[in-house]
């Protein structure tokens, strides 16, 4: 599963959802310069290799640019972040948790120590 997440979300999805958005996202457009072809190579390659495709939208989770710039300083419990980038993140949480599945080879979840 590709799982797109796009914090500080700024865009208007004019009535989109934001999986519907990230599926215009990933088709092919138009050009054939160097740039617009590599591009279009990794929407292809997206399309091929994930069936199952979701997005997630999050606000920008706090107001105050110089906090912004180091916001891995503030606390989750901190009323600095925003509620609706609180429930955002839960949400996305708790679709992980819903969606995502353990990669398995031979009927065995893979982990880490198995890459040792």
């Amino acid at each position: 599963m590709f799982v797109w997440v796009m914090r500080d979300f700024y865009h208007d999805l004019e009535g989109k959802t934001p999986k519907e958005y990230l599926e215009e996202c990933l088709k092919e457009a138009p050009g054939f310069s160097t740039e617009m072809l590599k591009k279009n190579r990794i929407r292809a390659a997206i399309l091929k290799n994930f069936k199952e495709r979701e997005a997630v939208v999050m606000v920008r989770p706090i107001a105050d640019e110089q906090k912004l710039a180091h916001i891995e300083g503030v606390k989750w419990d901190s009323e600095e972040l925003k509620p609706e980038f609180k429930r955002q993140v839960n949400g996305f949480v708790n679709m992980v948790g819903k969606k995502i599945r353990p990669k398995m080879i031979a009927g065995k979840v893979l982990n880490p120590s198995m890459f040792l």
